[in-house]
């Protein structure tokens, strides 16, 4: 058995709180609530400052032990790199503009996709909402990571950087894995010897073309997309 850190919050319920806290390396605790489905506007109510929040240990059965796969990680990672995006858009909002050019430009290439479109109707709305679908842990929030104009208009990592963030996005999987979260998927049972430098390896080879995306995470991007516009008009 291992003890984890449970925390609940107003209104929790409605969002499936209570939940096992992991947070990630650096990451605020208003971050984390909005990645696990808390919204900004429950938030607003009180504050972060001052949001009460009721925490308690409870112990879990230890889980078998399993090795990662390159996917999951670099999708972890872009989740790091995104909170690092959000960080600078609270701090400097009018990034929100060039984010929108960049995004244009991209729109006017051959290499648009779907992402880029979603992005479009999404760089539109209150800095709150775009924050949020960039933290979401759905389908949803993969696409719209995985096109971020704010990747193109921030300046990169450098190789070391990354490296260490990929080591966090294992890290950070392990800890939701072993407190039980959910949205994991299967692993492996064995380990083999060269994994690590295998995942980084395949992390720099992976494409974010849209024809790589199952038929049915495609219908959900266009089903967002059209709401989007819904929204918008």
């Amino acid at each position: 058995m291992r003890k984890v850190t449970m925390i609940d919050l107003p209104h929790g319920w409605r969002y499936g709180f209570p939940k096992p806290l992991t947070l990630g390396e650096g990451q605020s605790l208003q971050d984390w609530l909005i990645e696990n489905g808390y919204p900004q506007a429950e938030i607003n109510v009180f504050g972060i400052t001052h949001l009460p929040c009721r925490y308690w240990t409870r112990e879990v059965e230890e889980r078998p032990s399993y090795e990662l796969n390159a996917h999951d990680i670099g999708e972890r990672m872009k989740l790091i790199l995104a909170r690092r995006h959000v960080a600078a858009l609270r701090a400097n909002p009018d990034l929100i503009i060039q984010a929108q050019a960049e995004n244009n430009r991209q729109l006017a290439s051959h290499r648009a996709t779907i992402g880029n479109r979603a992005w479009r109707f999404l760089l539109r709305r209150s800095i709150d909402e775009i924050i949020a679908h960039m933290l979401q842990k759905s389908p949803t929030g993969r696409t719209l990571r995985s096109t971020s104009p704010f990747s193109m208009i921030l300046p990169p990592e450098s190789e070391a950087e990354r490296r260490r963030m990929w080591r966090a996005a294992k890290a950070e999987l392990l800890a939701d894995y072993l407190s039980g979260g959910k949205g994991i998927r299967n692993f492996q049972l064995r380990r083999s010897a060269n994994r690590d430098a295998t995942d980084e390896e395949n992390c720099k080879r992976k494409s974010t073309n849209v024809s790589d995306f199952p038929s049915m995470l495609l219908h959900a991007y266009l089903t967002y997309i059209w709401q989007l516009s819904q929204a918008v008009a």
